[in-house]
């Protein structure tokens, strides 16, 4: 068995770059079946043509393999494209060299290069495909005739996953246990009279996570550009270009722990007009991690970013000319050598809205993104019937009808809009369209889950103003009984 393409893992010698997989879409693993090699296609004679076989199975006995496929059916794909399909072992000829000459019916117009070779005599032929995560393990079997079998772990492993947001914004950072989870998968062939033995696809082994990308990144589905190491800044799991805090409520950046960092603190930096300030971050390795900003900042914008100040990191990480533990308060130093990841610009709204409502929704890339919609909202009430019956009639004349409501359910319906944004922050809003899962917050964290009201939105309306834009919708509440 041979594995012609990894799910989006890039192998790039240690998979540490490329280990961190979106899970909303397919993850496919492909697999190449090849009972034999063939190392040549020898000239048609006759009716018949001949193939010369490197046996490739488990015992190496190359007499009883070319007996067991007498008169039978075979399935043939050579590389030069000559011969594919299935044909009937007419004759075999034991050579002393290790292979095989297999006579087939049919010609070809001229000798070919090698391929592979299955045979359909294999009874009970299979892949198995075991996956491990969370402490769960489950087997998948597959087959073919053709040569070919595409896996999509994806199903297997989503639900270790969840969309809920558990943060409770009081530390510093965090580790977000619902984003992702780390997987084997190993493979094996059997079939009747043997069982191969499991291999391990990865030597690291890789990460699902709940983002759906892909936002033109350039490895596809594959978190590639997020995840800092040494030749790269990593990014913020965000949709934003430039994020906006609305101080007084709930706010984070997500963000991948550099998988080649496992010892060490970082810092975060946060800049304004010059001035700089840190804060310690608990080293959470290997993981999606969640930093808040605190409440203690002011001005229209600051500049966000990561850096670590740990010696034991040298060498491990940064270039050996990088800035220990120099960075403090007020100082103005440059530690581009420490970043861990690029800078980005978050803008500051910090004063009295009018009507708030906020929300936080999980984005394509599997962090949250936050936005605050105020001013005019329209309410409205959609109503239904939960259940309901139809009672029998005696007397006509008395009866009052036969449509009874045993309960029904109403849900608040808001309308909500933002307008004068820019273009950024219009795409940035528009990815709860998408999202499957959306809250309503308080400034305390507390928070209930909300929907989109499908076919309500509206997006990137301009109003008259150069290169500004509107974005309109519906929020559903959830639904009371009554």
């Amino acid at each position: 068995m041979y594995i012609t393409k990894k799910t989006p893992v890039i192998d790039n010698g240690t998979d540490k770059l490329a280990r961190w997989l979106a899970g909303r879409v397919p993850m496919h693993y492909r697999f190449q079946r090849r009972d034999a090699e063939v190392n040549q296609v020898l000239p048609a004679i006759g009716e018949t043509w001949d193939l010369n076989v490197l046996v490739a199975n488990p015992g190496g006995d190359q007499q009883a393999f070319a007996e067991a496929r007498f008169n039978s059916t075979i399935y043939i794909k050579t590389n030069d494209g000559l011969i594919d399909g299935t044909y009937t072992v007419v004759g075999y000829t034991v050579n002393n060299n290790g292979t095989i000459t297999v006579n087939v019916n049919g010609t070809t117009s001229a000798g070919g290069g090698g391929g592979y070779l299955i045979s359909n005599d294999l009874t009970d032929w299979r892949l198995s495909v075991r996956l491990t995560a969370a402490g769960r393990q489950q087997v998948f079997n597959y087959t073919t005739t053709t040569g070919f079998i595409d896996v999509d772990v994806r199903g297997g492993l989503y639900d270790l996953l969840s969309d809920d947001n558990d943060y409770d914004y009081t530390g510093i950072n965090a580790k977000d246990n619902n984003a992702f989870e780390q997987y084997t998968i190993e493979v094996r062939e059997e079939y009747s009279g043997f069982t191969g033995s499991w291999v391990n696809l990865h030597e690291n082994n890789p990460y699902i996570t709940r983002a759906s990308l892909n936002d033109g990144a350039q490895y596809d589905s594959n978190l590639f550009d997020y995840v800092p190491d040494v030749d790269q800044l990593g990014k913020f799991l965000t949709n934003f270009d430039r994020p906006t805090w609305f101080v007084g409520y709930p706010f984070d950046l997500s963000f991948i722990w550099p998988e080649a960092l496992d010892t060490g603190d970082m810092f975060r930096i946060l800049t304004e007009s010059g001035n700089t300030d840190q804060d310690k971050l608990t080293p959470l390795p290997n993981a999606i991690n969640r930093l808040r900003l605190q409440q203690n900042y002011s001005g229209s914008e600051i500049v966000v970013k990561l850096g670590i100040d740990n010696s034991s990191a040298k060498g491990q990480f940064a270039p050996d000319n990088y800035v220990l533990g120099s960075y403090v308060a007020g100082s103005t130093k440059d530690v581009a050598d420490a970043d861990v990841t690029l800078p980005i610009t978050v803008d500051v709204e910090d004063r009295c809205f009018t009507n708030p409502i906020y929300l936080c929704w999980l984005n394509e890339l599997g962090g949250w993104d936050y936005w605050l919609f105020e001013g005019g909202q329209a309410y409205a009430i959609n109503s239904s019937n939960a259940k309901e019956y139809e009672r029998a009639i005696f007397d006509l004349s008395e009866s009052e009808g036969r449509a009874f409501t045993v309960n029904k359910q109403a849900a608040e319906v808001v309308k909500l809009g933002a307008d004068n944004l820019t273009e950024n922050q219009a795409n940035g809003i528009s990815g709860i369209f998408s999202s499957p899962r959306i809250y309503e917050m308080e400034q305390d964290g507390t928070r209930k889950v909300v929907t989109i009201d499908t076919g309500t939105e509206s997006y990137k309306n301009t109003r008259g103003l150069r290169n500004r834009h509107k974005v309109e919708f519906n929020i559903v509440r959830q639904p009371k009984y009554r």
